[in-house]
């Protein structure tokens, strides 16, 4: 277990975006005003993008940040609300077509800002670095939205007049409502000129955003080789040594039973009309398989009632536990809205067997013991005297949950993590971890896990909503989807729901009963992948469809072995 990779996905589980304002001497635009044309450079081509080359158009302008919590919040409404909506509606009432423009700012951490755009399904980007632009229509923070007018002619509004402005979202009233009552009454031009036919597009050759990694795995477990790429009809052909391996023709390429005869250099040429890329050559390998979970790190929302976070945990043998409730500490990374004072109880059935309300309240003994173990596993130190809950747990095996509350009934922010502590008593491993807790409004509960060892472990990771209705949860997510990301935040992987692939399905189910898992019903809205990952940290985030909100519970079951 190495502590950069645990440093990584806490500060990743962390971080929530905080603006510090900014000033601008422009002159600030006002709703009526004449928008002059400006240009800005596109992520995808790099190529200049003026506004003028958008005529004929309402032209929704997006700008955000990728940490901003407003910003996903908007993001998840607008895609659907304001992109997707007038693409099906072939424009607003009055046929004029709608073109929606996200504007990054965001001139740092790439891979971030990428995730963010495909995430959340964006189309054209345009990046604004320096604000230059953004100050013109609000000053100070994000995400900020724009509505022009780019028909020439139309009876109700001049050409390049704006619409509507408005600086932040968490405020807003009927957000989408009111984009679309400005966008609704611009009327088509009087004597609007004929398009051209549009010349044919020419397909982009395919371009990969994560490459294969190498992996080591026990002799007879399962061993899965995954690329992601970007790209209109791909294909996907593997090779092993040079040589096509028969019916590998997808973006992940699963061996169930590895032996002697699987190991080598693996790569992958994936192609469409437009050319074509060939990945990195990899290795496989046989290994001992000591490939182990030692960490569940999940950041939600803790309410009451049935929106409290309840985290819980099973493992197979005795081994020593850090489990803490963060509240207070987020707050130095700059997280608002926390739970102030945690407190939790870890529960065998109905019997709590330990329990802690203020991490430093105890022995000397007691408290170092755990400032150390934090300390050991790589854990962020939690502030002295502060009211985050933290104890070190000796664990014989069975499942044990850790409901989080707040000392005063209050709710917010809170980070739960569990961790293993190795020593040298240590007979047992984790087989399960999970969380259950909101999903709010088009935000995702975030579940971070890391794989310790040298070797691969197969796991089975559940976004579980609707089958929590047949247990009596009334405000369950309808249609839960799961995305998993590595430690650089680019998503590699995702389902929607878990039995679309009849085969993968059955396996699921399968697995999942061997594993002890509750049966999910059949065709049901639940999500569900079954992969195999090297050793290292890695994010399941579960989101709601079209931004909806609900319970969910997020499980990863180790099933190596099984």
């Amino acid at each position: 277990m190495k502590i950069s990779k645990l440093s990584s996905l806490l500060v990743a589980l962390l971080l929530a975006g905080f603006l510090a304002p900014t000033t601008s001497a422009q002159q600030q635009y006002r709703v009526g005003d004449i928008v002059e044309d400006f240009e800005l450079i596109d992520r995808a081509t790099n190529q200049t993008v003026k506004l003028s080359e958008l005529e004929g158009h309402i032209i929704f302008l997006e700008w955000f940040t990728w940490w901003c919590p407003f910003c996903r919040a908007a993001a998840a409404e607008i895609g659907p609300g304001i992109a997707t909506y007038y693409e099906n509606e072939d424009g607003n009432p009055n046929g004029v077509p709608v073109k929606h423009i996200g504007i990054n700012m965001q001139s740092e951490q790439e891979t971030d800002t990428e995730a963010f755009v495909r995430f959340y399904q964006f189309g054209q980007v345009l990046n604004d670095f320096n604000r230059e632009l953004a100050d013109r229509f609000q000053v100070g923070g994000q995400p900020i939205f724009a509505i022009i007018n780019g028909v020439k002619d139309s009876p109700s509004h001049q050409q390049w007049k704006l619409l509507y402005t408005e600086l932040g979202y968490g405020e807003l009233e009927f957000p989408i409502q009111t984009f679309r009552s400005r966008i609704d009454a611009v009327m088509a031009g009087t004597d609007p000129e004929p398009e051209p036919e549009p010349e044919p597009e020419e397909t982009t050759a395919p371009t990969i955003t994560r490459q294969p990694a190498a992996q080591s795995v026990a002799p007879g477990n399962r061993a899965e080789l995954i690329v992601a790429a970007e790209g209109e009809q791909l294909t996907y052909q593997w090779m092993r040594n040079g040589n096509v391996v028969p019916g590998a023709i997808g973006a992940r390429l699963v061996i169930s039973n590895t032996q002697s005869d699987n190991t080598g250099s693996y790569r992958v040429t994936i192609t469409n009309s437009g050319g074509s890329v060939t990945s990195e050559s990899v290795q496989l390998s046989l290994t001992s398989g000591d490939g182990r979970l030692v960490n569940l790190s999940s950041r939600a929302f803790s309410g009451t009632g049935i929106e409290q976070l309840v985290p819980s945990f099973v493992a197979n043998g005795s081994m020593r536990l850090l489990v803490r409730a963060v509240g207070p500490t987020l707050a130095d990374f700059g997280v608002s809205g926390v739970l102030a004072d945690p407190q939790f109880g870890l529960t065998s059935g109905q019997t709590v067997v330990a329990e802690n309300n203020d991490w430093s309240v105890g022995s000397t003994i007691e408290v170092g013991h755990r400032r150390w173990a934090g300390s050991f596993v790589g854990a962020f130190a939690l502030r002295e005297g502060s009211k985050d809950a933290a104890l070190l747990y000796t664990y014989d095996g069975g499942p044990r949950t850790a409901p989080v509350t707040d000392v005063n009934g209050s709710t917010g922010s809170t980070l739960v993590e569990v961790y293993e502590v190795p020593d040298e008593t240590r007979t047992g491993r984790l087989a399960n971890l999970a969380a259950r807790g909101l999903v709010p409004s088009g935000q995702p509960l975030v579940a971070g896990f890391v794989l310790g060892g040298h070797s691969a472990s197969t796991l089975l990771i559940r976004g579980v909503g609707p089958e929590l209705g047949n247990f009596g949860v009334g405000t369950a997510l309808e249609d839960p989807q799961i995305s998993i990301a590595a430690s650089n935040g680019v998503e590699f992987v995702s389902n929607d729901d878990w039995s679309s692939d009849a085969a993968v399905g059955a396996q699921i189910a399968s697995i999942g009963a061997t594993a002890g898992a509750f049966a999910l019903t059949a065709n049901s809205a639940d999500a569900a992948l079954l992969i195999t990952l090297s050793p290292g940290a890695y994010t399941v985030q579960v989101t709601g469809k079209n931004g909806a909100s609900g319970i969910v519970l997020a499980e990863i079951y180790d099933v190596t072995d099984l």
